[in-house]
């Protein structure tokens, strides 16, 4: 069994109302189960001197669940106010199955409320560096 933390930092940016909602939206997520507080998976910082902006970060790490409920949050602030302003994040994984460590990373666009996502930057990652590979080999000969 595997056993995951996901990390990220992002800004999310819209009109002072959208922030608004969504800032207390965010803020009463788990409000009756202490235990599941949306606090123990993210740090949200406001700006004073910018109302439209908050900052979303993980304090060591967060579940697949609590990335999702961020992500459906903001598609729902788009959908809600009528934003056209595409937003998204980029995050990592870090995953261990008991025996060994594992990192791999993925990003989710959210844009009129609808979200897509790129799952497995560690697959990217290895084709990218076996094509380059193989290009090095071919110059090389």
């Amino acid at each position: 069994m595997s056993d995951s933390s996901y990390e990220f930092g992002t800004v999310i940016k819209a009109p002072r109302d959208a922030m608004d909602w969504l800032a207390q939206k965010l803020d009463d997520l788990y409000a009756e189960d202490d235990e599941e507080s949306i606090d123990s998976h993210f740090i949200i910082e406001r700006d004073p001197d910018d109302p439209t902006e908050i900052l979303v970060s993980t304090l060591n790490g967060c579940s697949f669940e609590a990335l999702s409920i961020l992500e459906d949050s903001v598609c729902e602030m788009q959908r809600k106010f009528g934003l056209e302003e595409p937003w998204h994040l980029t995050y990592s994984e870090i995953s261990t199955d008991g025996k060994q460590w594992y990192t791999n990373g993925g990003a989710v666009v959210c844009y009129k409320g609808k979200a897509t996502h790129m799952l497995c930057a560690e697959r990217w990652a290895s084709e990218t560096t076996d094509r380059l590979l193989k290009e090095q080999t071919e110059n090389n000969t």
